[in-house]
């Protein structure tokens, strides 16, 4: 794969700009592991355009711990009394919930590496992780996904802020409802499992039923658009629902632990993959009209690699690796 051009300072390319926000956000908590460290500095080290995109997140957070910005920003204030490590988080909090950091023409409150730090549970690049709620309603959160919880007297709301989430409701004692809200709109079930999925850049929502049913009320509707039933699957927008269709297995197929593909085109394939993939990797579009037939295991250190060349070795494709975290799939 051919380098990208050097880039003009100040037009970095989004995927530098995301890279540089998640490597930020994973040093300044405090809790990067030894391996973590090694990545990032393989990353820094791979352009100079990294290390330029690392150095200005610096900036941007020295800027908002100023004293006079402290001042104006209480919630920032307030961490002058927490530990260190709380410090830094509630700063990069600030980064957030302030929404007004540009530097460079960046706006960055959009980011979902800066976004997960005000989210109530989140997953990294790569992780999967099982989470039960108080009543026992069950939850599977799919790599890089956020979402906040509000359980009041009268609702049970889970907001996916982005990513994907596997749903298992459980009757609740007190009766309340149970609503899972996403920008597009609420979906409500009755008795049931499905999955929904929310991109920070996508212009919709994804819902997929495996069992009861849903219903899907767009953005600020009081009456349902569409009920999604078991075995069915379908986009929705803020204004509009498309008409179900049939759930395809292998669209649910993350929550198990696995990648699944029926025909699928390569570059589908990989759309799908880089949700695993801590980098960046690039199908140009004559090997993105390949077929993909197959089941890929998405557990363990380095999935996305292993699928990479497992793919590489059923397909007419080569790798280009420019560094472990990015690359190119062509064809042999």
């Amino acid at each position: 794969m051919n380098q990208p051009s050097h880039l003009h300072s100040d037009n970095l390319h989004p995927d530098i700009i995301a890279t540089a926000i998640h490597w930020f956000v994973r040093s300044a908590s405090g809790t990067m592991d030894p391996q973590e460290e090694l990545a990032r500095n393989d990353w820094l080290a791979a352009h100079p355009d990294h290390e330029l995109a690392w150095q200005r997140m610096h900036g941007i957070a020295g800027k908002i711990q100023q004293p006079a910005r402290m001042q104006s920003l209480p919630v920032l204030h307030a961490t002058l009394k927490t530990s260190a490590q709380q410090q830094r988080r509630r700063v990069l909090k600030g980064l957030v919930w302030a929404g007004t950091v540009l530097t460079s023409g960046w706006l960055l409150k959009d980011e979902p590496a800066l976004r997960r730090l005000t989210a109530d549970h989140s997953t990294a690049i790569g992780e999967q992780r099982q989470l039960t709620l108080a009543e026992g309603t069950a939850l599977t959160l799919d790599s890089n996904t956020l979402i906040n919880i509000d359980y009041s007297n009268n609702v049970r709301q889970v907001t996916l802020l982005h990513g994907r989430v596997m749903i298992n409701t459980a009757a609740d004692a007190a009766g309340r409802p149970f609503v899972l809200v996403t920008r597009d709109g609420e979906l409500r079930p009755v008795g049931t499992r499905f999955s929904v999925s929310r991109d920070a850049h996508g212009k919709h929502t994804h819902l997929a039923v495996s069992a009861g049913a849903v219903e899907i009320y767009l953005a600020g509707s009081q009456t349902p658009a569409r009920t999604v039933l078991a075995g069915q699957e379908t986009d929705f927008y803020p204004t509009h629902a498309l008409a179900p269709q049939l759930l395809s297995a292998s669209t649910t197929a993350w929550a198990d632990g696995m990648l699944s593909a029926e025909r699928m085109p390569l570059a589908e394939f990989i759309q799908e993959l880089a949700r695993y993939h801590q980098g960046w990797l690039h199908c140009n579009d004559a090997a993105g009209q390949l077929l993909v037939t197959g089941t890929y295991p998405l557990t363990g250190a380095d999935a996305s690699l292993r699928i990479l060349q497992a793919l590489q070795a059923t397909l007419p494709i080569s790798l280009q690796f420019r560094t472990r975290y990015w690359v190119g799939i062509s064809l042999a």
